[in-house]
């Protein structure tokens, strides 16, 4: 009983931090989205690399009802058919039913590319924006250190927050170890950890 009691601490830790870091990255990009069509609509003639800059994303695509590309910050995507990949066709299905739409943060459809998109509707399609992983990773780390700032897991318990190569971002009442490998605080990091899970 100890043992299934202490997993489900630890599970409602996790997703709990998860969950908030998530939302908060989800309407921060959901927000840049909208600001990006508010300029795009109010002069359509914009040059979508300086909007792209202006709003430290990575990629603007504006897309015609049938979730073709007509303008992109990419060159050599104009009329990239959406519908094609798993990956991209959940926006043209998805903004069918609703305003907007946020995705997670993973390997795009068209080449891999880890990349993070948010996307709203306008009146003949959608604007689509996107961070790359450096972008995604500046956010997140604005963030993490609230996140983790005052909570607590069980009695003395903590949460610790790492990156891809399992260095510290932010843990609980211990930000002095920022930077620091996870073996440092005892734990070995499992084979999945490894892979990028």
């Amino acid at each position: 009983m100890a043992k299934i009691e202490t997993q489900e601490v630890f599970t409602t830790a996790i997703n709990d931090v998860e969950g908030d870091i998530n939302g908060k990255s989800d309407a921060h990009l959901l927000e840049i989205a909208r600001k990006v069509k508010a300029e795009y609509e109010s002069n359509p003639s914009i040059d979508l690399q300086e909007l792209a800059d202006r709003h430290g994303i990575m990629e603007i695509n504006i897309v015609n009802s049938q979730g073709k590309i007509q303008k992109s910050t990419e060159s050599g995507v104009e009329n990239y058919d959406m519908t094609k990949q798993d990956q991209s066709r959940e926006f043209v299905e998805t903004l069918q039913k609703q305003d907007s739409f946020v995705q997670k943060y993973g390997p795009r459809g068209k080449d891999g590319t880890k990349r993070k998109y948010a996307a709203v509707n306008t009146d003949g399609g959608f604007i689509q924006v996107g961070y790359d992983a450096e972008q995604f990773h500046k956010i997140l780390d604005e963030y993490v250190i609230d996140f983790t700032q005052n909570r607590h897991v069980g009695t003395n318990g903590f949460i610790a927050i790492c990156n891809e190569s399992r260095s510290i971002v932010a843990m609980t009442d211990r930000n002095n170890l920022a930077g620091a490998s996870i073996s440092e605080i005892g734990i070995v990091a499992p084979e999945e950890m490894k892979e990028g899970k």
